[in-house]
């Protein structure tokens, strides 16, 4: 089942139907296939926890290496876990984990230092610090 465009900005629910489905992404009308990983998001299980990681699609050219690159952050929101843990097995917790996520399709992002002296940077909104050295 392929869902419609989600365009910069917007979100989209997805039907309850489909949560249970493998579910992938890449961007429209740039020739490239689905991330072959698909997005896992029964992984992250504890309300206001998160998990990031990358994809990469690759080329419908065969004669290209072009790829494209995103990240997939998923964001477990406060909704109460939907069974009794001690009743079912893991197996059988993984069938009805319910949904209640916020799954983000992110840019990736590469820093580099043209300055003649260190940068000393952070990404507002997050954990990430760093320093990069004159040309790194």
């Amino acid at each position: 089942v392929l869902l419609p465009a989600v365009l910069p900005g917007d979100t989209m629910a997805i039907p309850l139907h489909l949560t249970s489905w493998r579910l992938q992404a890449r961007p429209k009308g740039l020739g490239v296939y689905f991330c072959k990983t698909p997005i896992h998001w029964t992984d992250v299980a504890k309300a206001g926890e998160e998990s990031s990681s990358k994809r990469d699609c690759y080329s419908m050219d065969v004669e290209s290496s072009h790829f494209f690159r995103f990240c997939v952050a998923i964001r477990k929101e406060n909704y109460p876990d939907s069974l009794p843990s001690d009743i079912f097995s893991d197996s059988a917790k993984q069938i009805f984990r319910q949904p209640g996520h916020t799954i983000f399709l992110l840019p990736t992002m590469v820093l580099c230092n043209l300055l003649p002296c260190e940068l000393i940077f952070c990404i507002k909104g997050t954990a990430i610090t760093g320093t990069l050295k004159t040309g790194k």
